[in-house]
């Protein structure tokens, strides 16, 4: 609801208050699709350190690694858009989705293809 909550002469900040963004996926979803938003953003994040952490043990006593090298660089550059302490773009803007979510398809792919 922000931006229609800019327009109030009450919230309005600098000359063009409507043109700016909270530049962090967290706060955007919290303020505008509330805890649901917020939710899966935060479970994505915790999937993602919890399968991190999964194949650093795995190195770190030498078992079975769980992951090749391609799905390795591939969450780790979803692991980059999804941290909350990196400034982001606009959650729902169109061509920043679609840059963010191409390993993503691209992990889930090598996944399914692996069970095949």
């Amino acid at each position: 609801m922000f931006r229609v909550q800019c327009k109030n002469k009450k919230y309005a900040t600098g000359v063009a208050p409507c043109m700016t963004h909270p530049h962090n996926y967290y706060i955007q979803l919290l303020a505008e699709t509330g805890i649901i938003g917020f939710l899966f953003l935060f479970s994505v994040l915790s999937y993602l350190v919890f399968v991190s952490l999964r194949q650093l043990k795995s190195i770190i006593f030498k078992q079975k690694r769980y992951l090749s090298d391609y799905q390795v660089c591939l969450l780790a550059g979803i692991l980059i858009t999804v941290w909350p302490f990196s400034p982001n773009g606009n959650f729902f803007n169109n061509w920043l989705m679609i840059v963010y979510s191409l390993p993503v398809g691209f992990y889930l792919q090598s996944i399914y293809s692996k069970d095949n």
